[in-house]
């Protein structure tokens, strides 16, 4: 059984007696990657308001979470169409994991409201 220490309050890194320089630079790198994708969602959300989980509904009628899934799917789609060059694009790669992230909040949400 592993103990975990919070780092941050956001990251946890497991207790070991001796983490190899992988496993540090592993930790490191996700640390790295959500902390830009928690300063990214949240200055859209104070630039654009929480448009994504509820948006204005001028055009589309459809649910946040139908309207996340377009977004997720035209974001694959660029993936997809990309092929081997989707490194170069990285940007995509990071709205697609915010995307995700705003799917599970939006799902969360429901859940909450449903208790």
């Amino acid at each position: 059984m592993n103990d975990l220490d919070t780092i941050d309050d956001s990251v946890f890194l497991i207790k070991e007696k001796s983490l190899s320089p992988e496993q540090i630079n592993f930790q490191s790198n996700i640390k790295k990657i959500l902390t830009e994708l928690e300063k990214i969602l949240i200055e859209k959300n104070i630039k654009y308001g929480n448009s994504a989980l509820k948006p204005k509904r001028i055009f589309s009628k459809a649910s946040p979470e139908e309207q996340l899934k377009v977004r997720i799917d035209d974001k694959l789609s660029r993936i997809s169409n990309m092929g081997s060059d989707v490194s170069l694009d990285e940007d995509t790669v990071l709205d697609l994991i915010g995307y995700l992230v705003l799917y599970k909040i939006s799902l969360l949400n429901k859940t909450l409201i449903k208790e």
